[in-house]
């Protein structure tokens, strides 16, 4: 799980993207913030990654703000350091792509949380070298 900051001041006071990313699949969930809270968080693990596929077994990320929400739904928290390039390669090529396209895709300047939808839906159905499969098939099936 990473925060994507760096970003304009978007319409609605968005600032910065919620990203998750499935490992084994590649998939990846984000959603805009305009302010990084506990609760913003819980709610977007909550909707993105707990209801729609079960409890994950962990979760690597920078930041001890969850670790009791996460023991409590049965899921360990691990760290990565933002040093370490084995744990943060994924996340590092994930976060320039998503702000490469949403530069691409938001003529409008300030509208890119609208685009990131789009941005999302092209990351999941184009495919990668490694598997030769898109991450979105990958995670659901044909």
């Amino acid at each position: 799980m990473h925060l994507i900051d760096s970003l304009p001041t978007g319409n609605c006071q968005f600032k910065w993207v919620i990203m998750y990313i499935d490992y084994h699949s590649k998939l990846i969930k984000v959603a805009p913030l305009a302010a990084i809270t506990t609760k913003k968080v819980q709610h977007f693990l909550q909707l993105n990654i707990f209801y729609p596929h079960s409890t994950p077994e962990s979760i690597i990320m920078d930041n001890e703000m969850l670790i009791t929400w996460c023991r409590g739904k049965g899921t360990q928290l691990k760290f990565a350091s933002v040093a370490h390039p084995k744990t943060n390669g994924q996340v590092q090529v994930a976060d320039k792509l998503i702000k490469g396209l949403l530069n691409k895709l938001d003529e409008a300047n300030g509208f890119w949380h609208e685009k990131l939808n789009e941005a999302l839906w092209a990351i999941r159905t184009t495919p990668t070298e490694a598997t030769g499969e898109t991450p979105f098939c990958l995670m659901y099936g044909t």
